[in-house]
């Protein structure tokens, strides 16, 4: 069964929870583009999560979502809350780093990252740890926002951003980086249906 018949296939499974939902066939065929970076499987289970907790048929943005949530629990991505009280107990266990001793590594990289723009020893040194855990918080979820976005482009978007990167768009792109006072980066989370998530 080729990938674009098992889409098919998967489809009908909507079909036949939604059976007052008018299926045409240019739709299934859009359908059927949008979602072929999926993974079968992740598709399949993104399905079944929307059917289960949806009453209405699903647009492509919605099944992109659940599969990206699916990855995003597969990666056991942690909590804004869990992230900073990861850091705190950082903080008690290494302290800063002003006479020797290195900035520890963290269970994510987005938490790193994060600490990274709010400073390890500004962190540890604080006497304000209300405010710290507010500003920190709303970093991650920036930063986990930013991700989640990434993480539902279509291959042709990455594809896309990336000649912008390397092409005559670069230097603009390094500009405007630096003035919104961003890194140029690439995406922690596996992109779905990439070989790190497809199950031979």
């Amino acid at each position: 069964m080729s990938e674009t018949e098992k889409i098919v296939a998967i489809l009908g499974i909507l079909i036949a929870a939604y059976p007052n939902f008018d299926l045409k066939v240019e739709t299934i065929r859009v359908y059927t583009e949008m979602l072929k970076d999926l993974d079968a499987q992740m598709l399949e289970q993104a399905v079944l999560a929307h059917i289960a907790t949806s009453k209405f048929f699903p647009t492509i943005s919605e099944l992109r979502d659940k599969a990206g949530s699916l990855v995003e629990r597969a990666c056991l991505v942690p909590t804004a809350a869990e992230a900073w009280g990861e850091v705190m107990q950082k903080i008690r266990t290494f302290g800063n780093t002003l006479y020797g001793g290195s900035v520890p590594e963290f269970s994510h990289p987005l938490i790193g990252r994060v600490v990274f723009c709010l400073g390890w020893n500004d962190l540890c040194l604080s006497e304000n740890s209300i405010a710290d855990r507010a500003r920190f918080i709303q970093a991650y979820e920036v930063e986990l926002n930013r991700e989640r976005e990434d993480l539902r482009f279509l291959p042709e978007t990455h594809a896309f951003v990336e000649e912008l990167q390397a092409g005559e768009g670069a230097e603009q792109i390094r500009q405007l980086a630096g003035r919104l006072a961003l890194p140029v980066r690439k995406s922690t989370w596996p992109v779905p249906g990439s070989s790190a998530l497809t199950k031979k």
